[in-house]
């Protein structure tokens, strides 16, 4: 079906998308060691912490994505699927769309993230919100063609 490969390419263009903001953040954190924002070891923890979780639920996401066609039970997609988007939307909020609405706020004006980091937020949140609309159209579809019981 074509839905189904259009939602594995959402599923797996979100996975890479995350590792994407993790190797920025890592490479961020490594190349401005020497700035005094990361003497605060809480500062330091929250980035890297940040960037595990967005290699594990990016990881995850693939995985899922490879196996989505093996699944038989729509029911196990539609929630997976919508459980792992989610996960995947939270931080692409936070990152790209919160800073696009409204300035950082004061505390974390210290030190400013790529401009890039906002960007690939933004089409995180885009493709996990847009993803998880298609994955539950496709569910409901499923669903309604199913014949009825006896």
């Amino acid at each position: 079906m074509a839905v189904d490969g259009m939602i594995q390419k959402l599923l797996k263009g979100v996975g890479f998308l995350l590792f994407i903001l993790a190797v920025i953040y890592l490479l961020e954190f490594l190349l401005n060691m020497d700035n005094p924002y990361f003497n605060d070891s809480d500062a330091v923890e929250l980035i890297l912490e940040s960037a595990v979780y967005f290699f594990v639920v990016g990881g995850m996401l693939v995985l899922f994505a490879v196996a989505y066609s093996e699944i038989n039970n729509s029911s196990v997609r539609a929630l997976g699927g919508t459980i792992l988007l989610g996960l995947a939307a939270l931080p692409g909020y936070s990152v790209g769309v919160k800073y696009l609405t409204r300035k950082c706020c004061s505390s974390c004006s210290t030190f400013k993230m790529h401009w890039i980091v906002n960007v690939i937020g933004l089409f995180n949140f885009i493709f996990a919100v847009g993803g998880t609309i298609l994955l539950w159209f496709q569910y409901l579809r499923v669903l309604c063609e199913q014949p009825k019981g006896k």
